[in-house]
């Protein structure tokens, strides 16, 4: 693996010279619901070659609600843990059964398919240091499961209506005095 920008992007990464007027930087997670989505990137990557590998997709929402953003996902192919691995499987079945593929050999199998995706809202990781606590971690937006499109789903409410949120985090969420809200909150 190389750390050299310049190599991997031709030349030399000058941030003056990228438009970011489509975006105001601060891309919070979405709220929990099905969205529609396309497929634009899919590939196998090895986090220890032979033991853990999976799938790591990126998706771009479609539609009126948060359409353009991104969304990434991994699934699990193989794991020491055969949990891991049998939910990764699962979760494999349930995306091709979404796209309407009914055997899976290739990652471009998976390239500009539209699907259904739900998403969930991954909590915040707070740290204490010094008596400060602060974020470690952002909140995220993570994908919970998906299904085809023309299934029936509930739309997301209008932002003006409060959400129920849905969050996905290993402890209890503790409240923090002046931690950053979620933007329907």
């Amino acid at each position: 693996m190389s750390n050299d920008i310049q190599a991997e992007l031709g030349a030399e990464f000058i941030p003056a010279d990228v438009d970011t007027s489509g975006t105001d930087g601060d891309f919070q997670p979405f709220k929990p619901a099905w969205y529609p989505a396309e497929i634009e990137q899919a590939e196998v990557v090895s986090k220890e070659p032979g033991v853990k590998s999976g799938l790591k997709l990126q998706f771009v929402v479609l539609g009126d609600v948060y359409s353009g953003r991104k969304v990434f996902g991994y699934i699990n192919l193989k794991n020491p843990s055969a949990t891991c691995e049998n939910i990764g499987r699962a979760e494999l079945a349930t995306l091709c059964s979404a796209i309407g593929c009914p055997g899976l050999k290739s990652t471009d199998q998976l390239l500009s398919k539209t699907l259904m995706i739900k998403t969930a809202v991954k909590a915040a990781v707070m740290e204490t240091v010094n008596g400060v606590k602060t974020e470690k971690y952002k909140a995220d937006t993570v994908i919970k499961n998906y299904k085809a499109v023309g299934t029936a789903t509930t739309s997301p409410k209008p932002a003006s209506e409060p959400p129920v949120a849905e969050t996905v985090a290993s402890k209890p969420k503790q409240e923090v005095s002046g931690a950053p809200k979620m933007p329907w909150e």
